[in-house]
């Protein structure tokens, strides 16, 4: 299976199923980033993962919206959609892509991919993946 049908594959799944797998990716990833950025218990690093997943196609979809909302309140966290904007303004950009690219390139294979996952239903939850969010993910993969 290539990249594209990998993607692809991601973008059949239900909103439900999406969320199932952020959450869990979220989940084992947690630990391995509070290792990184220990002096935010790795909330700092979540934070730009999802704002530039979100981000990297230059919008930020009322689906995305809702499901950054529903990923952090799954967390316990509530946040206002003046927030996810904010978030996302505050990790979107090329630094921020090529920030989460080596991130990936450090992490293990299993850390990597729970990371790749997360991002590609952040990315796919519209229903479709642009090709910005097909770099975004590329980067990620190939790291």
């Amino acid at each position: 299976m290539d990249f594209k049908d990998a993607l692809q594959q991601i973008v059949n799944l239900s909103t439900e199923a999406k969320l199932k797998m952020a959450v869990d990716s979220y989940v084992q990833l947690l630990p391995v980033l509070a290792k990184i950025d220990s002096d935010n218990n790795g909330a700092g690093l979540v934070c730009a993962i999802i704002g530039s997943a979100v981000g990297a196609d230059g919008k930020i979809s009322p689906e995305e919206n809702a499901f950054v909302k529903a990923l952090f309140k799954a967390h316990k966290v509530e946040l206002s959609d003046e927030q996810v904007r904010n978030l996302v303004q505050n990790h979107s950009g090329d630094d921020w892509r090529d920030m989460i690219a080596k991130l990936a390139g450090i992490l293990n294979n299993e850390s990597k991919a729970h990371l790749a996952l997360l991002c590609a239903a952040i990315c796919a939850i519209d229903d479709t993946i642009t090709r910005e969010e097909a770099q975004f993910l590329a980067g990620i993969f190939t790291a």
